[in-house]
C-alpha cells in the first residue's frame, strides 16, 4: 500500500544527501569547540576518522539520520568542516571503508548529542506508531504522514529508520485508521442511510447533476437566490435525517477518505460541470469600460506626480539594528508564550514542539505578508504539505484572537506604552483591500477599481490592535463598532471610543 508511494528514484533520494542551502550550511555545519574536541586526535583518531565523524555529527541534526555513503556529503559542507579541522577535504573519500567503523562512530555521536536509535519493537517505535495512527485519523495523505513522522522523530531526537521501513509504517497506520474509522461509524450505516447515499450519487433530472455535486457546490455570491439554495440544501439534508447522525467520534476536520466497502457495482462518477468559472475576456470587456476609465485617470495622475517628484536621499539615522521578522516573533514568544495559544483542533492537548512552533510562525508570516504557503515553503524549506496541515489544525479564529489578546496584554504592561496613552480610549475604522477570486464578503466598487473587502479594526491609544473583523465593504460600519469594544477579552480599561461618520449611529450611541 503506502510502501509503494515512492518510486525507487525517490527512495534513493530519501536515503542520500539532499542539496544544502546556505542557511543550512551555516546552521548545521558550524561545529562548536566542544564538537571539535569530541573528534580530537588525542583519542587515537587520524584525519580521515576525524573528518568523517564530524560530518556525521553535523549531518544527524540536519537530516535526522546519516546516509550510508558519508563520502557523498555536500562538497561545501565537507570543505567547511575540513577547513575547521585543518585537513584536506579529499580525506573523506577514505572514510568508512569498514561499515562497522561508521556504525560505531554513529553510536558514539548519538550518545554525545543525546539521540537514540529506534529498533523494531522498542518504545520509540511504538510511540511513533501511535503518533502516525493519531495523524492518520486526521489526514490520509501518505506523503504528509511521512513528513510528519520525520519531524516527530527529529523533535524526539530519534534516529530515523530506513525510508522503506517508515513508508511501511505509514501504510500500516493508514490501514489501522481506516479500520478504526469503520468501527467508529460503522453502526451509522444502516440500510436507510446506505440507500440515501446511493441516491446522492445518481444524477437528478431536475438539477442536471448529482445531489452530491449540488450539495458541495458553494454559493457564488450573497444573493437571495444563493440563500434560498442553501435553505433547500439544508432542508434536503434534514429530510434524510443527516442532522441526527453523530459523527463526533471523528476529529472535527478529519479527512473522510476511508476506502468504501465492497459494493455490488462501481460507484457512478459525479457529472462535472463544463461551465467555465470565468467568462471570456471579450464578454467582460464592455462591463469593464468604467473601470478602465477610472484606472486611466489614476495612472495619468500618478505619471504627473512622477514627472515632478525627485527621489530624496536621506542620510542613515542611528537607531535599532535591522532584525528579521521571524527573529522578532521568536523573541516575542519567549516573553509572552503566545504560540501556546495555537492548540490542536483535535481536542487533545499536545505538547507544542519547536518544529511545530516554527511551522506556525511560517504560516503566520505567509498569511500576514500575502506570500502564500507555496512561496513560503520555498523560502523556509518546510514542505507545503506540512504548512497546509499546520494551517488546517492550528490556525483558527479562536486561536488567533487568544494569541492577539496575550500580545496586547503584554504590550499594555510595558512601561513605554504608558507614554502613548493610558489605554482608556480607542478608535475604530475600516480599511479596504483588493480581492481576487470570489468571496461572500467581497464587493465590486468602482472607486477602488475592482473587488474589495473591508477589515474593521479597533486600536487603543497605545497603538495596540485589540480587535479585527472582516466585513462587507458596502455595509455600514456602525453595526460592528460595539463588537470588539464591548466583547474583547483584553486587560485594556477602555471607557471611551471614537469613530468617524461611517461608524456613528443613534442606535449604537443612544446616550449621545
Amino acid at each position: 500500500m503506502s510502501e509503494k508511494m515512492f518510486s525507487e528514484e525517490q527512495l534513493e533520494q530519501l536515503r542520500s544527501f539532499p542539496e544544502i542551502s546556505s542557511d543550512e550550511l551555516i546552521r548545521y555545519f558550524t561545529p562548536t569547540a566542544a564538537d571539535v574536541a569530541f573528534v580530537d586526535p588525542g583519542r587515537g583518531r587520524g584525519p580521515v576518522d576525524r573528518l568523517g565523524m564530524l560530518v556525521q555529527l553535523c549531518t544527524l541534526p540536519w537530516l535526522g539520520f546519516v546516509p550510508d555513503e558519508v563520502a557523498a556529503a555536500p562538497a561545501a559542507a565537507v570543505a567547511r568542516l575540513a577547513e575547521r579541522l585543518g585537513v584536506g577535504p579529499a580525506a573523506l573519500k577514505l572514510y568508512g571503508q569498514r561499515a562497522q567503523t561508521r556504525s560505531d562512530h554513529l553510536a558514539e555521536i548519538a550518545t554525545y548529542l543525546g539521540w537514540k536509535s529506534a529498533p523494531a519493537g522498542s518504545t520509540a517505535m511504538k510511540e511513533l506508531e501511535q503518533f502516525l495512527l493519531d495523524r492518520a485519523m486526521e489526514h490520509d495523505a501518505p506523503t504528509l504522514l511521512f513528513n510528519l513522522a520525520r519531524e516527530y522523530l527529529m523533535a524526539a531526537k530519534v534516529i530515523r529508520p530506513g525510508a522503506l521501513v517508515l513508508a511501511k509504517m505509514v501504510g500500516t497506520a493508514r490501514r489501522a485508521a481506516s479500520d478504526l474509522t469503520s468501527q467508529l461509524v460503522g453502526h451509522l450505516l444502516t440500510e436507510e442511510v446506505r440507500a440515501d447515499l446511493e441516491r446522492m450519487l445518481a444524477v437528478d433530472a431536475t438539477l442536471a447533476m448529482t445531489r452530491l455535486e449540488w450539495l458541495t457546490h458553494p454559493a457564488k455570491d450573497a444573493s437571495a437566490a444563493a440563500v434560498k439554495t442553501a435553505i433547500d440544501k439544508l432542508a434536503w439534508l434534514r429530510g434524510i435525517d443527516a442532522h441526527r447522525i453523530d459523527v463526533s467520534v471523528k476529529p472535527p476536520t478529519a479527512a473522510w477518505s476511508a476506502s468504501p466497502p465492497t459494493r455490488p457495482r462501481p460507484w457512478p462518477r459525479a457529472r462535472l460541470s463544463c461551465t467555465p468559472p470565468w467568462p471570456s475576456w471579450r464578454a467582460r470587456w464592455p462591463a469593464r469600460r468604467p473601470m478602465r476609465s477610472a484606472r486611466c485617470a489614476w495612472m495619468t495622475t500618478i505619471s504627473w506626480w512622477c514627472r515632478r517628484c525627485r527621489p530624496r536621499t536621506c542620510p542613515p539615522r542611528p537607531g535599532s539594528p535591522f532584525a528579521p521578522i521571524a527573529s522578532l516573533l521568536v523573541e516575542l514568544d519567549a516573553r509572552t508564550h503566545f504560540l501556546d495559544c495555537f492548540t490542536h483542533a483535535g481536542g487533545r492537548k499536545l505538547i507544542t514542539s519547536m518544529e511545530t512552533k516554527r511551522n506556525i510562525l511560517a504560516v503566520l508570516i505567509a498569511l500576514a505578508t500575502n506570500l502564500g504557503l507555496s512561496r513560503m515553503s520555498e523560502a523556509c524549506g518546510v514542505s507545503y504539505d506540512v504548512l497546509a496541515w499546520t494551517l488546517e489544525w492550528y490556525i483558527r479564529e479562536e486561536t488567533l484572537r487568544e494569541s492577539n489578546t496575550v500580545i496586547v496584554n503584554h504590550h499594555y504592561q510595558l512601561p513605554l506604552s504608558k507614554v502613548f496613552g493610558g489605554a482608556t480610549m480607542s478608535s475604530s475604522d475600516g480599511q479596504r483591500f483588493p480581492l481576487r477570486g470570489k468571496s461572500l464578503t467581497g464587493r465590486h466598487m468602482l472607486i477602488h477599481g475592482g473587488q474589495v473587502l473591508s477589515t474593521y479594526t479597533h486600536v487603543s491609544d497605545q497603538w495596540s490592535t485589540y480587535g479585527t473583523k472582516v466585513i462587507v465593504p458596502t455595509a455600514r460600519e456602525a453595526h460592528y463598532v460595539l463588537d470588539d469594544f464591548l466583547g474583547n477579552a483584553t486587560d485594556l480599561p477602555i471607557d471611551e471610543h471614537a469613530t468617524d461618520s461611517h461608524g456613528a449611529t443613534c442606535c449604537g450611541w443612544p446616550g449621545r
